[in-house]
């Protein structure tokens, strides 16, 4: 697109104004959201005047083009929350209005349906669905409001915080009374005022206080990372009716929370039986409660700096959880009692490290760089070319992909390796496999060496190669699909 920009730059006036008569036209929300981004490379500012009039004087838009083009108006600086594009705002949503009642009465069928239209909206329709809410006089409506103070996102919770104000339920004074106990203290105000605005009209929380009763953690279980940071949390708890949910997160170790799914109300003989099932798909290993919430909290610090949102079914789920419990915050093992200085140096680690890759922690490890599929290739091609030297071109097509794959993927490595040796003990495996692993961090982080002199990475290229070999012999070559998440990163 910015290549785009940049040509129709070049062709200053002649490009504005077409542009300009498309946006008069289109009805696509997504092609008026790109048309008004190529806008922004043109100087001149009449095109400005020209989208605030479209905004105001068409009335052949729906919700999806009205939010596109207030988000456009809001790019250039131009406050929306004011007359005349409040009139807009209040006009948003009035498709979802209808179908509230719908989602209501499909319960959790319902929520999840909401949620994905929800998280995947502009701030606009947001802020437009959340006033919709708020007119709607049924008590099931509070679930969804309970979900959203809850959301990744100050304007979402305040916004909710303001509207619950509108709700004249006594369990909307009891979300805002809980909020004030629990809820960000930069958000408390917002919450109090909606408060003294439902005392002022005679309504009261039906509860005084927030349920300090929490119920216990039936399992907790974790998958170790793969080769890519990938893993998998499953987490299961009691409910008041004792039965259990169970959420499942995909996580990865710099996106953050990837994925989510989870079931609900099952007993706990259902819940073992899930938990055997997906324990062999997934290779998961029962863990405490209290890491894997380490584990999850981790990865909504990542979430956070980058710009995937996170799933529907995660926020679906947040009923399982204080709102203390899953505060973003970053994960660093600290490895109390283990000797960093004499492992920094330990040359018997040093040699041992390959003999990491025959643990079952280590089962995915595989580089899933493309060009790994090109030595692949040139590694077949000798073989069958029947070089006389084939030891040494080997050798010479595996210095290639350390010096020029590994070295890009080291500083990556290296931090999975450390997260790996902290997983392992927290899994209550024995200490000498948490200081093999832990060694080979720490000697990989300062390697002065060449690449691939070291044992574990050698080994680690080797069984990548082959693995890459075995999938071009069955017909999969990742190359072929260039839309794909970067090395292995997509979840089967």
């Amino acid at each position: 697109m910015e290549e785009i920009g940049r040509t129709l730059q070049k062709s200053g006036r002649r490009a504005l104004t077409p542009l300009v008569r498309k946006l008069w036209r289109e009805k696509n929300g997504e092609l008026i959201s790109k048309y008004a981004y190529l806008l922004d490379f043109f100087e001149d500012e009449g095109w400005v005047e020209q989208l605030v009039q479209i905004a105001l004087k068409r009335r052949d838009l729906g919700d999806e083009g009205k939010s596109a083009l207030l988000a456009a108006l809001q790019n250039t600086g131009i406050d929306i929350t004011v007359p005349p594009f409040t009139a807009i705002l209040d006009g948003l949503g009035g498709i979802f209005r209808e179908r509230l009642p719908l989602l209501l009465e499909k319960g959790e069928e319902g929520a999840l349906a909401f949620l994905d239209e929800f998280v995947y909206s502009s701030p606009e329709a947001r802020r437009a669905m959340i006033r919709d809410l708020a007119t709607v006089a049924d008590p099931r409506v509070l679930s969804l409001f309970e979900i959203l103070l809850r959301f990744d996102s100050q304007p979402t919770v305040k916004e909710s915080l303001l509207a619950l104000g509108r709700v004249r339920m006594p369990g909307a004074a009891t979300l805002l009374q809980m909020f004030r106990h629990e809820g960000e203290p930069a958000l408390v105000d917002a919450a109090e005022r909606s408060l003294r605005r439902l005392r002022f009209l005679g309504i009261e929380p039906d509860r005084t206080s927030p349920d300090e009763e929490y119920f216990q953690f039936y399992r907790a279980s974790a998958t170790p990372l793969d080769g890519a940071g990938n893993r998998a949390v499953r987490i299961s708890r009691w409910r008041e009716d004792q039965r259990i949910d169970t959420l499942i997160l995909m996580l990865n170790d710099v996106k953050g929370v990837r994925d989510a799914y989870g079931y609900t109300a099952l007993t706990a003989e259902e819940t073992d039986e899930l938990s055997a099932e997906t324990g062999e798909e997934l290779n998961f290993v029962e863990v405490a409660s209290d890491y894997a919430l380490v584990l999850i909290r981790d990865a909504l610090f990542r979430s956070k700096g980058a710009e995937f949102p996170l799933p529907p079914d995660y926020y679906l789920y947040l009923r399982m959880f204080r709102c203390d419990e899953l505060k973003p915050a970053a994960n660093v093992p600290t490895f109390a009692g283990y000797d960093l200085e004499r492992l920094a140096v330990s040359a018997e680690m040093t040699a041992d490290s390959a003999a990491l890759l025959d643990d079952d922690c280590f089962d995915e490890w595989f580089l899933g760089d493309r060009r790994i599929y090109d030595v692949a290739e040139a590694w077949n091609r000798l073989e069958e070319e029947g070089e006389q030297d084939l030891a040494g071109e080997f050798e010479l097509l595996i210095e290639r992909c350390c010096s020029d794959i590994v070295v890009d993927s080291l500083h990556s490595i290296t931090r999975r390796l450390f997260l790996t040796a902290d997983f392992i003990l927290q899994s209550g495996r024995s200490q000498s496999v948490v200081e093999k692993a832990l060694a080979t961090a720490i000697q990989l982080a300062d390697w002065k060496l060449p690449l691939h002199l070291h044992p574990f990475i050698r080994r680690y290229v080797l069984e990548s190669i082959q693995a890459a070999r075995e999938a071009l012999a069955e017909g999969y070559d990742i190359r072929r699909y260039p839309d794909d998440d970067e090395d292995f990163e997509s979840w089967d």
